[in-house]
């Protein structure tokens, strides 16, 4: 029970901490943006 908890707390803050980054990281480093990869290899290139 309690490590199902932690498990759900842990997937939750996984999901705030992704979130908070990518937000906090601008579209000009697309690194850890997966939303459209294809946009940031043809603008790398």
């Amino acid at each position: 029970m309690v490590s199902r908890i932690a498990t759900s707390t842990l997937k939750f803050l996984a999901v705030i901490v992704d979130t908070a980054l990518n937000l906090a990281i601008p579209p000009e480093y697309p690194m850890h943006r997966v939303a459209a990869p294809e946009e940031s290899w043809s603008q790398n290139v």
